[in-house]
């Protein structure tokens, strides 16, 4: 599945693929629909959306994990610039520089970028990049440059911490911005039944979850990190991210990037923006 959420200020990015991909720009508040950008695919080949970053100069960076790039983009849809090789030279490799089938991407408070790749085990699956691209560090899965990304989906940055849900793993790695290890959790224990984790994201001082397995469905951990409770268990289908509006809400793409859905007051509830 792929697809993706972000969320900057009062607008909101929606991003899905296919044999082209979709970036929708919303007024958050209102509904209005800002802009409909177009991804055409690198290669002749799919646009596999995933982690979406809204820079301070209004562009949008996405990662195509089919293209194997960052792609950069206006916010008129002129393509800007990306970072890594064209697919048929980067997938295979797993090689620091490299973001091979990137899948999450996020942007630090000195502009760096953090990206993970999503397709398959990998020692160079989170990666750091400058913000003109240029390759910075490869960040050792758990701390040790002998241990595997599971791989890892969604990369998000809370604070001075980065985080990773590394769905082959079963837990969250957490970083800090310099890219030392800080710690993991391991999500069997606290969230039972439910498997690959792909995105999270603050919620009630803790953490929203976003599983894949056995069904879609979404948990909260608490500020410790030691107790979880289910908050969403049915009615998703196809969830690809999560994010948070400009309140706090919690906010959920769904059907592969092409239908937002928000949980409030115990509910989660359809949003129905002009996405069409």
């Amino acid at each position: 599945m792929f697809g993706g959420i972000a969320v900057r200020g009062k607008l909101l990015v929606l991003a899905s693929g296919g044999t082209e991909g979709l970036l929708r720009i919303v007024e958050f508040a209102s509904g209005e629909l800002r802009s409909n950008i177009v991804v055409p695919s690198v290669s002749g080949g799919r646009v596999e959306a995933g982690g979406l970053c809204l820079d301070e100069d209004g562009s949008l960076l996405l990662a195509d994990g089919a293209a194997c790039q960052i792609r950069r983009f206006s916010a008129f849809g002129s393509e800007l610039a990306a970072i890594g090789l064209p697919p048929e030279k980067s997938q295979p490799r797993d090689r620091r520089g490299l973001p091979a089938q990137a899948r999450g991407l996020a942007m630090d408070s000195h502009g760096r970028l953090w990206v993970s790749s999503g397709d398959r085990p990998r020692v160079h699956g989170l990666q750091v990049f400058s913000p003109k691209g240029q390759f910075l560090q490869s960040i050792p899965a758990f701390g040790a440059r002998d241990r595997l990304y599971g791989p890892g989906y969604a990369v998000r940055i809370f604070g001075d911490r980065v985080w990773l849900a590394d769905t082959g793993n079963q837990c969250l790695q957490q970083f800090r911005d310099d890219g030392s290890f800080f710690g993991y959790y391991e999500l069997e224990k606290r969230c039972g039944a439910a498997r690959q984790p792909i995105d999270l994201a603050p919620y009630a001082g803790g953490l929203a979850v976003l599983f894949l397995e056995p069904e879609p469905r979404v948990f909260a951990l608490d500020r410790e990190m030691e107790r979880a409770e289910p908050l969403v268990l049915g009615g998703l289908q196809l969830p690809t991210g999560l994010a948070n509006g400009p309140d706090g809400e919690l906010l959920i793409a769904d059907r592969e990037g092409t239908r937002l859905r928000m949980f409030a007051q115990g509910e989660c509830r359809e949003i129905r923006l002009p996405l069409d």
